[in-house]
């Protein structure tokens, strides 16, 4: 396996800091955790899959993490660190006994579900300058057809992870894939605006949905049947929705400006289920192209979702790194994450240690009650990471700072923001109580250091010890926070 430091922006150990809410049960060595892990990948989530009894959730990442999670409650069972760049696509066999993931380092891998396993790798050893973006077993789960975005199609048997097949389909990448229910042919949609019905057996190509014209650049985001009658569905990511008729004829039934869909899924229902980069779930009659259904879910882009199964739920992630659940027909939120959405870049506890506040790379300002843990809320919402949070000398106020340059005040009981913001060019790096009141910050560029291999535990970013010197907090990357009993206390 390998393993390769990452670098975050984030400050030296005593400047940084770590997340915190109730969730994760806390170690017999922790007097308390704050926030919890379940449901976080930390990095970007580009790609989703679940298991079809929908037990399982398979999750992507954009540092080329592969997590398997409990569907339940968002544990993270597995990690595996395939992939030297991001994970484009996700697949579990039909049975649920594999799982592959492709990306964008041109690998393709197979690993058994029930322990983790490898099957096999595949790599594209030619000089071509793109990557896979998209897999999709055969119905029997004999063959994985993963989609390159300069390579065609190639087919691996999914005993082995071997080529036995690859298919030149002269199209700008083929960004998506899915197989007929009888297996008989599979659709390829591609970069070149053109969705291809090709024939497993030959690769030869059957029939061109819409013929490709050099002026489209937009990949087909989903290529997949929409119907009994043999009709098909396709999504783009800039914001149009085509529908064929089995015998090739159609065209757009949506088309909305502005609008960009980096994901789509058929539902059970035969509607199509797009991801929306406005953080929206939108769901679509392929029909007549309209919208039956829009749900708020992120602040940011989302970028993949997929069905639980047959549970009737819906699993959607995106730029925050985080995995909401939704009830598919109504939208509502199910479960997801807790605290902070990433790590912990700067933690501090009130001067009569009952509080611990936070701050973050999701840019969020939180308040902790230190005793158990519970989240008292968040104060503010940055545009971009937070590395400097503290209290006042008497514990009144809270202070924050970060990347946007600005030092915020804010009232500690009630979250009320305190005067003006002050704001300079270069980003806040340090905050501590004035010795007459007030606050004195340090401006500059935080340091990158390097974090912790996923599989393994938490990297720690950040300590503070509690005034009485009896805890130490810990923040940590994977966006928790541990307040560990000092005994005995450091001498001072």
């Amino acid at each position: 396996m390998r393993r390769r430091l990452r670098a975050l922006a984030v400050l030296a150990p005593l400047l940084l800091a770590a997340c915190a809410g109730p969730g994760s049960p806390a170690a017999p060595s922790e007097a308390v955790r704050l926030g919890s892990d379940h449901w976080k990948s930390g990095e970007a989530i580009l790609s989703l899959a679940a298991t079809p009894d929908g037990a399982l959730l398979a999750a992507g990442d954009a540092s080329g993490t592969v997590r398997i999670l409990d569907a339940a409650d968002g544990s993270a069972l597995r990690a595996f660190e395939d992939h030297d760049r991001a994970v484009r696509a996700l697949a579990f066999s039909p049975d649920g006994s594999l799982l592959a993931s492709v990306g964008e380092d041109r690998r393709a891998v197979l690993r058994r579900t029930a322990d983790g396993s490898r099957v096999g790798e595949f790599r594209i050893d030619d000089d071509g300058r793109y990557a896979f973006a998209s897999a999709a077993f055969s119905p029997d789960g004999a063959t994985l057809a993963a989609g390159s975005l300069d390579a065609g199609v190639i087919l691996l048997d999914a005993a082995t992870a071997r080529e036995t097949a690859r298919w030149d389909l002269q199209t700008w990448g083929v960004s998506s894939i899915a197989w007929s229910a009888d297996g008989g042919s599979v659709l390829c949609g591609g970069g070149d605006g053109a969705v291809r019905v090709v024939e497993p057996s030959t690769g030869r190509v059957l029939r061109v949905l819409r013929e490709p014209k050099p002026a489209w650049s937009a990949h087909f985001v989903l290529a997949a049947p929409a119907g009994s009658d043999g009709s098909v569905a396709a999504v783009r990511v800039d914001g149009i929705v085509d529908r064929w008729a089995g015998d090739g004829s159609g065209g757009a039934v949506l088309e909305e400006a502005g609008a960009s869909f980096p994901c789509a899924v058929p539902a059970s229902d035969g509607t199509i289920l797009l991801a929306a980069r406005d953080g929206t779930l939108r769901r679509v009659d392929p029909r007549d192209g309209r919208e039956t259904a829009r749900f708020p879910v992120s602040p940011r882009a989302l970028v993949a979702i997929c069905p639980v199964g047959a549970t009737g739920r819906v699993a959607a992630a995106g730029e925050e790194g985080a995995i909401r659940i939704l009830d598919a027909a109504t939208g509502a939120f199910l479960a997801g994450p807790e605290g902070h959405l990433g790590p912990i870049y700067c933690i501090a506890p009130s001067p009569d240690g009952r509080r611990v506040a936070t701050g973050g790379r999701d840019g969020s300002v939180r308040l902790w009650d230190a005793a158990t843990g519970a989240d008292r809320g968040v104060l503010y919402r940055a545009d971009g990471p937070v590395y400097a949070v503290a209290f006042s000398a008497d514990g009144t106020e809270v202070a924050a700072g970060g990347w946007d340059g600005a030092l915020r005040r804010f009232r500690a009981d009630d979250g009320a923001p305190v005067g003006t913001p002050i704001t300079a060019e270069d980003p806040v790096i340090a905050i501590r109580a004035g010795p007459e009141g007030g606050f004195e910050t340090e401006r500059g560029y935080p340091p990158r250091l390097p974090v912790a291999d996923p599989s393994t535990r938490a990297a720690v970013l950040a300590t503070a010890v509690s005034p009485d010197g009896r805890v130490e907090w810990r923040a940590r990357s994977d966006g928790t926070a541990v307040g560990r009993p000092l005994d005995p206390p450091p001498v001072r």
